[in-house]
This record gives structure tokens, C-alpha cells and sequence, in this order.
């Protein structure tokens, strides 16, 4: 019975809904194609209590839906956020060493007005398993896709990112 009580609190908190979310969304990331006149628009994520969400883009054959795409993910008051990339390739360049072509950066918002002190490396290439770990609740992600040399190439992108909340220990204020 003890055991059965236990596993059954520890399934009820732990419990969380994930969200899928296509980064191919117009309503998320900017086409190619668009103009904005506004500097640095970002979109705003925000999870609910015990949510998740589950980012995703694939493309390939050089057809990619945007070349930038700026989010924030909000954590629901008193909670931290993880991110773990489930799957990452993106293109890099062979001419340079560390040259990437595609990138990923995370990072934490704070209070200084354009610019963000802390924050990832430029993840290109093969980084599957990564994880970045933001104890504020608000994670800054950036993603840019660059040019594809030609159309008929075999080349692709592929990016999963799972973001999971935890509880910070911090109050909510």
C-alpha cells in the first residue's frame, strides 16, 4: 500500500502537458520573405503550470520558412526552465573551422537593453543530448538559418527542443 500511495503522489506532481509548436509557424518566426520595420520583435512563449513545450523545425531541399527567429519562453510564476535538444543538426560551413552556416543560442533575459550577458555558445553541426538551464524563467532563444548554396542539395535541418519547467524554489514576486 505505502508503495502504491507513493507512486501515485509522485505520478499526480510530476505530471505535465506538453505543447507541440512548429518553428515553421508564421505566427511565431517571420518568413523569409517579410519585412518588419520593428528591430528585434520577439515572441512571447508563455507555459502554464505544470506545461511543457516541445519546438520543432525541419527543412531541407533549401526551403526554409524563415532565416531568423527570435522567442522568449516564460515560465509559469516560482519556476525555472530546462531545455534539452532532443535532436540538432544544423548546417556548418566547410571552409571555416567553427563557422556555422545555421545556429541555436540560448540565453537569459535581464535587465540590460540589447544585450544579453549570459548566454550559450552558437550550437551548429551535430548537438543532440545538449542542455541549458535557466533559473529565472525566461529564456531567451535564438535561431538563424542561413543561405542553402543550392536548391537541389540534400543538406537538411533538424532541431527538437524540449522545455520543461521546474520549481526554482524562488517566490513568485
Amino acid at each position: 500500500r505505502a508503495l502504491s500511495f507513493l507512486t501515485t503522489c509522485l505520478f499526480a506532481t510530476c505530471r505535465a502537458s506538453y505543447r507541440h509548436v512548429s518553428l515553421s509557424s508564421p505566427d511565431l518566426c517571420l518568413s523569409s520573405s517579410s519585412l518588419s520595420l520593428a528591430p528585434g520583435l520577439i515572441r512571447t512563449l508563455q507555459l502554464e503550470e505544470s506545461s511543457a513545450v516541445i519546438l520543432t523545425i525541419v527543412a531541407n531541399n533549401g526551403k526554409v520558412p524563415f532565416s531568423k527567429c527570435d522567442l522568449k519562453v516564460k515560465a509559469s510564476p516560482g519556476h525555472g526552465l530546462m531545455v534539452r535538444v532532443e535532436t540538432g543538426t544544423l548546417r556548418k560551413s566547410t571552409r571555416g573551422r567553427a563557422k556555422c552556416i545555421d545556429y541555436l543560442q540560448l540565453g537569459r533575459d535581464d535587465s540590460t537593453p540589447f544585450f544579453t550577458w549570459d548566454k550559450s555558445e552558437k550550437f551548429c553541426g551535430e548537438f543532440s543530448g545538449t542542455s541549458f538551464t535557466e533559473k529565472g524563467g525566461e529564456l531567451l532563444i535564438w535561431l538563424r538559418l542561413g543561405e542553402w548554396d543550392n536548391l537541389d542539395t540534400s543538406e537538411s535541418v533538424h532541431l527538437s527542443l524540449v522545455i520543461t519547467q521546474f520549481n526554482s524554489g524562488q517566490r513568485p514576486g
